[in-house]
């Protein structure tokens, strides 16, 4: 039997994920209104097809030379009783 343990960290990180994904999307939409983040699944690098990586979202940017990019976010526990300003 597998047993998953829920830590409070992990769960924390992951009900923020979508507000902090949200957050950052509209402070750069402000900036750039063609700035999208999309849903992202497994990106599989098509130069080294067996590197792959899970990011939070994936990020077009049309301002950008390169204006695809993967996006990671973090909440760390830490800072959980602080807005994400305070946390930046």
């Amino acid at each position: 039997y597998l047993y998953l343990y829920i830590v409070s960290s992990i769960l924390h990180g992951r009900q923020q994920e979508l507000i902090a994904r949200s957050i950052y999307s509209r402070k750069l939409q402000k900036q750039c209104r063609n700035f999208v983040v999309y849903e992202a699944a497994l990106v599989i690098n098509p130069s080294f097809p067996y590197f792959a990586a899970s990011p939070d979202g994936k990020v077009f940017d049309p301002t950008e030379k390169e204006p695809l990019s993967l996006l990671e976010v973090k909440n760390p526990f830490r800072w959980r009783n602080c807005t994400f300003e305070q946390a930046c």
